[in-house]
């Protein structure tokens, strides 16, 4: 397996008494995709906003186990700033609502929270901006209201959005889940281009874009990690019949 960039370790999150992650251990590797699947209810995503912390800003939580990161070691050491964790781990929801500015703003914005040099952020701009497609649509529109966009621009402004912050590790919940075939295209060939420069998981409820798009997958159930391989072997010769049963749709 290539270098480890996450090394979860016996992770247990509990919420209002209700245990919703169960003994996690997984590693992921650096420069990868990792697809996370399993059927609603799983803990598919709250697994993915343990990573950077994120379900602590929607409900009270606790936890048990380690997250260690390969620059920033325990993400639950009392040293780790939570705004340095988010950028360095940065997520995409399903649904990405811009921020009630302009298509620029949206951008400038994230680049103002990573703190980013200034002579740098027109570059960076543009570069974000031509990964996801938008700059030949939006180049002499960059100061519409980013709500104006239609939904798929919207989904891809949110891709450029995180990808402004230059994070190493990013955290993708269904990106492309309610988006047109043109933008789920621009999106799978992006994260293809990115894995070589960070680390993805990749929460997806399509077993084909996991196979097309990943290196490993992780088969989560009711907490607990079913299953977790290379991808090839995991939708070819899966080592549970649990998880055959699931990828091949008997249940789910």
């Amino acid at each position: 397996m290539d270098d480890i960039k996450i090394k979860i370790e016996e992770l247990t999150l509990l919420s209002r008494n209700t245990k919703i992650l169960d003994s996690i251990d997984l590693e992921i590797p650096d420069k990868s995709i990792t697809a996370i699947i399993g059927p609603t209810g799983s803990g598919k995503s709250e697994l993915l906003q343990c990573i950077n912390r994120m379900n602590e800003a929607f409900m009270p939580v606790t936890y048990t186990g380690k997250i260690i990161m390969d620059q920033l070691g325990d993400i639950h050491s009392p040293h780790i700033s939570l705004s340095r964790l988010r950028q360095y781990a940065a997520m995409l929801f399903p649904d990405s609502a811009p921020f009630p500015f302009s298509i620029r703003k949206n951008i400038e914005l994230a680049m103002e929270y990573a703190g980013t040099e200034k002579s740098e952020r027109e570059n960076l701009l543009e570069d974000v901006l031509r990964k996801t497609s938008l700059w030949k649509e939006y180049i002499d529109q960059l100061q519409i209201p980013a709500i104006s966009l239609k939904p798929s621009a919207r989904q891809r402004l949110g891709l450029a959005r995180v990808l402004a912050l230059q994070p190493s590790i990013l955290l993708l919940n269904e990106p492309t889940a309610a988006l047109d075939y043109f933008s789920v295209q621009i999106i799978e060939e992006l994260l293809l281009d990115l894995k070589e420069h960070m680390t993805i998981l990749l929460i997806t409820q399509n077993m084909q874009q996991a196979a097309r798009l990943s290196d490993y997958t992780v088969f989560l159930y009711e907490g607990r990690v079913v299953e977790h391989a290379p991808t090839n072997r995991l939708f070819t010769r899966p080592a549970k019949e649990f998880t055959e049963n699931y990828i091949t749709g008997r249940f789910g």
